[in-house]
């Protein structure tokens, strides 16, 4: 369970922070045998899992051991399960939190929530039950002084969860150390820990009520006692709030290293909205009623923390003019769609997509209010003037580089690759990448969802949507319309391109055969295209599988990227490599074969359901040297393109059938649309062989 979680790939993470991520994973917990323990089926179950990447330690191990005797000392914190190590990474394993009586499975309703999230929205009397539950939870942990002792070091409300009944937990203890025997060294930690509940306190907690919580955790930690003379507790008690407020104000003048709010904390499109809470941490809350009040006259200096500056805690008043730098390929800018629909409905009049004219062009009219910039020529500062926000979904050093030449403040993008000094907001895209080793590939579509998560997006579903224009709809039942087709009937499309030696295309023959073999076996006529720069590929195939009996459509010259997505979305079944077209037909909701080689399916997975992976089969060979990534295969001989090679028209052809309905090596039970024109029709229009009346 522990090992396995060294190489899982989250879609998505509770938190993430350089060198460290925390998410939720489903487990399979083995069932009992029978003999030494009670027969039971094996079940599933939903853990907790804290990811750690680093050459120094093993974080996860000494996590393990600090909840172990944290737990055993009567702390409220996770419970331990496993742990493991391997290389530059560590995994712990813990038991899942649960709130309000459900499992902490999710990130939305289901998550608990944190104590300052929840002191913020409470009424008086839920105020002073928590209150008296962090208090007796800070005693213990502090120590009365005459047991053990611990102090955090990270102690924000934001690290303390609130579970059913008020149950307070304390989590990301990884900090946490024994406090030293004699109380005058252990002082300072405690201070810090006080002054982290304090900068972190909401404002609704007033500054009499701070004040009550310090004097309580005096007396009960046995610092102040009955017998203390009022003079000797006036100074202790003015001493102490010194200390922690000056702790506090330079927590304030400190920028977090992670984990603070984004520009886009809030939801700027739902209207006003409530300032954010604090950043993480936490702040000491009003006392008990029971809790003696301080002595007369006395002012220690302990204020209202101020309202956190932006981008510390609170968002700003409107939302920053942003550009989204797209990807360069094809399939990552369909992919990268759900962030450009979450910052769409965030803030699309302040928002400007930047990126090729074709890859801009799969955008057109999906998001209203939303600017367009064509890249023309050398990248350069001029193509991020006049921004506040530059979120980069393409990894290059160039983009980073030019956008703060053009005096951009806030830059959002992946750390790999010498960006990380560039950016304000790095993102750590895979632990393994800095732990010296190849990790899992890392699905793109959950890779793009981990920047909208850094600028503070609710990220939705990860699976992209694209909508045909309506101009592409009318162009392409145009040239349906010159070979007999009309847009809306069903027929199969197929993708057969590939750039001239490119690993990922598969062999013209297998093209010209599988072609055949669904123009003479299949009902629905077959309609073939290629994606940009593919169509020499293309024409090779349809050349070779060309015959008066085939119901085949060629259309030349290849459709677009806007007729593409409008000729998936009215296919019955799209067949092509793993390239742009494929995505493209995967998000306008068509059935999909992917034949793929060299890239792990991995890198384009999408979130899984039954309902979706009904609708694609994948195809590929399992080989000792891929996957490769590479755009060329390095072999020589007859092991030069196998892992393409090696997939044979007729497994194709089955999946076909299979996604039709119809068993394989059977015809698929389908109503025909034959093909009815004369070949052929040039190069303006449609080239086709008709096999109808």
């Amino acid at each position: 369970m522990a090992r396995d979680s060294l190489t899982a790939v989250p879609w998505s993470a509770l938190r993430r922070l350089p060198g460290r991520e925390t998410f939720i994973r489903v487990v399979e917990l083995p069932g009992g045998d029978g003999d030494s323990e009670p027969a039971r089926e094996p079940a599933s179950q939903s853990v907790i899992v804290k990811r750690f990447a680093g050459r120094r330690g093993c974080q996860a191990r000494d996590e393990f051991h600090t909840l172990s005797t944290l737990a055993a000392a009567g702390l409220p914190v996770p419970q331990p399960l496993a742990w493991a190590s391997s290389g530059g990474l560590s995994a712990l394993v813990m038991a899942r939190i649960t709130a309000a009586g459900h499992p902490f499975e999710a990130r939305a309703a289901a998550a608990p929530e944190h104590l300052g999230e929840r002191l913020r929205k409470a009424d008086e009397l839920t105020r002073r039950r928590l209150t008296s539950a962090l208090l007796e939870l800070l005693v213990k942990f502090h120590g009365d002084g005459t047991g053990p002792s611990w102090y955090h070091r990270d102690l924000y409300l934001s690290h303390i969860l609130v579970g059913p009944g008020e149950r307070l937990t304390m989590i990301d203890v990884g900090r946490v150390r024994a406090a030293p025997r004699r109380r005058q060294r252990a002082r300072r930690w405690f201070a810090k820990d006080l002054a982290a509940l304090l900068h972190s306190t909401p404002a609704s907690v007033s500054r009499a009520q701070r004040l009550r919580f310090l004097l309580a955790w005096l007396r009960g930690t046995g610092r102040l006692g009955d017998s203390t003379p009022r003079a000797a507790a006036r100074r202790l008690w003015r001493s102490w709030a010194r200390e922690v407020q000056r702790r506090r104000r330079a927590m304030a003048a400190h920028r977090p290293r992670g984990g603070e709010p984004g520009p886009f904390g809030s939801n700027w499109s739902s209207g006003p909205h409530e300032p954010a809470p604090p950043a993480p941490g936490a702040a000491p809350l009003p006392a008990p009623g029971s809790t003696p009040p301080p002595p007369p006259g006395f002012r220690p200096p302990l204020e209202d923390a101020p309202a956190p500056a932006p981008g510390h805690g609170e968002a700003p008043s409107t939302p920053p003019r942003t550009i989204v730098r797209l990807p360069g390929w094809i399939g990552d800018a369909v992919m990268a769609e759900p962030v450009l629909r979450a910052l769409a409905g965030a803030a699309s009049s302040s928002l400007t997509l930047l990126g090729s004219a074709p890859l801009l062009s799969l955008f057109s009219g999906r998001f209203p209010g939303v600017a367009r910039r064509a890249l023309t020529g050398r990248e350069g500062p001029e193509h991020y003037a006049g921004q506040e926000l530059a979120l980069f979904l393409n990894g290059s050093l160039r983009s980073v580089i030019a956008a703060r030449r053009a005096g951009v403040g806030m830059t959002c993008g992946w750390a790999d690759g010498g960006r990380r000094p560039w950016l304000s907001h790095p993102v750590e895209r895979q632990l393994g990448r800095r732990a010296g080793r190849r990790p899992t590939p890392l699905p793109f579509a959950a890779a793009a969802a981990m920047l909208g998560e850094e600028l503070g997006l609710a990220m939705g579903e990860l699976r992209p949507r694209l909508v045909p224009a309506d101009e592409a709809r009318t162009s392409v039942a145009g040239r349906l319309a010159q070979a007999g087709l009309v847009l809306g009937e069903p027929y199969l499309l197929l993708s057969a391109g590939g750039r001239a030696d490119s690993a990922k295309a598969w062999p013209a023959s297998h093209w010209s055969e599988l072609i055949a073999d669904l123009a003479r076996g299949q009902a629905l006529p077959v309609v073939l295209t290629a994606g940009p720069g593919e169509a020499a590929a293309a024409r090779a195939a349809w050349e070779g599988a060309s015959s008066p009996a085939a119901g085949l459509l060629y259309l030349d010259p290849a459709a677009d990227l806007p007729e593409l997505m409008a000729l998936a979305a009215s296919a019955a079944v799209f067949v092509g490599t793993d390239s742009g077209p494929a995505h493209l037909a995967r998000a306008v909701g068509t059935p999909t074969v992917v034949i793929t080689g060299p890239t792990d399916p991995l890198h384009s997975a999408l979130p899984s359901s039954g309902e979706t992976a009904a609708r694609r089969r994948v195809l590929r060979v399992e080989l000792a040297c891929g996957p490769c990534h590479r755009e060329r295969c390095p072999l020589a001989g007859a092991d030069r393109g196998r892992c393409m090679g090696e997939i044979t028209p007729r497994a194709v052809l089955d999946a076909v059938r299979d996604l039709l309905g119809g068993k394989p090596g059977e015809p698929a039970a389908t109503v025909p649309a034959p093909c009815r024109s004369d070949p052929p029709l040039g190069l303006t229009g449609a080239v086709g062989v008709g096999s109808g009346p």
